[in-house]
């Protein structure tokens, strides 16, 4: 059983670099403490080790498939400008615990016709735990997803994923793109990362 903090907690594993949030524990699931604590500290390996840059993530940050929201405040730790894009009718509890405002929700879209329709507008982009994805059509699914990211991200932008190993297979198998990053951290799952190149 995972112990939940008692009081207000504050992770912050990049040194001297000042966070607009906190992660407030108060209230989650054993469980979803778990994920949204071992991604915060994820993300922040990534920060300190410079496979991330702190300019995008506390940029314009877009996440795709956030499903209830349980990673949603590790994104709000780095900005102050997050929204989110849920298909399922899943995402309205992000709007109803007030861990985004309901016009930084955008319910009953697809990640991909939401990107498309969005130009150079964010920084970095995110999904966690995307997939499971199977061999076959998934694959063209991934490109259509890594393509869209592309559209929205602005240039120098990042696009950030986390998956299940099985699903990782296929990502390393369709996404063979010169500015794509598999990054394999000790005590993590694999990371996929995506950079847009800066406008020549």
């Amino acid at each position: 059983m995972i112990e939940i903090p008692k009081s207000y907690e504050r992770i912050n594993l990049v040194r001297r670099v000042a966070l607009p949030n906190e992660l407030d524990f108060k209230g989650l699931h054993p469980v979803e403490y778990k994920n949204v604590r071992e991604n915060n500290q994820l993300v922040q390996n990534l920060l300190r080790s410079g496979q991330l840059t702190l300019a995008n993530v506390s940029g314009s940050v877009l996440e795709i498939g956030p499903g209830y929201g349980a990673c949603t405040p590790v994104l709000k730790v780095f900005s102050s400008d997050v929204q989110v894009v849920e298909k399922s009718k899943s995402g309205i509890v992000i709007a109803e615990k007030k861990i985004l405002p309901a016009e930084r929700v955008h319910l009953g879209q697809d990640g991909i016709t939401f990107m498309n329709s969005r130009p150079e507008e964010f920084n970095f982009i995110a999904s966690f735990m995307f997939g499971p994805l199977s061999h076959g059509h998934q694959e063209d699914l991934m490109k259509e997803i890594y393509t869209a990211a592309m559209t929205a991200l602005r240039p120098d932008g990042e696009f950030f994923m986390t998956s299940d190993p099985h699903s990782f297979e296929v990502i390393e198998k369709t996404c063979k793109y010169p500015d794509v990053e598999i990054v394999k951290l000790k005590e993590f799952d694999p990371v996929f990362i995506g950079r847009k190149p800066d406008k020549i």
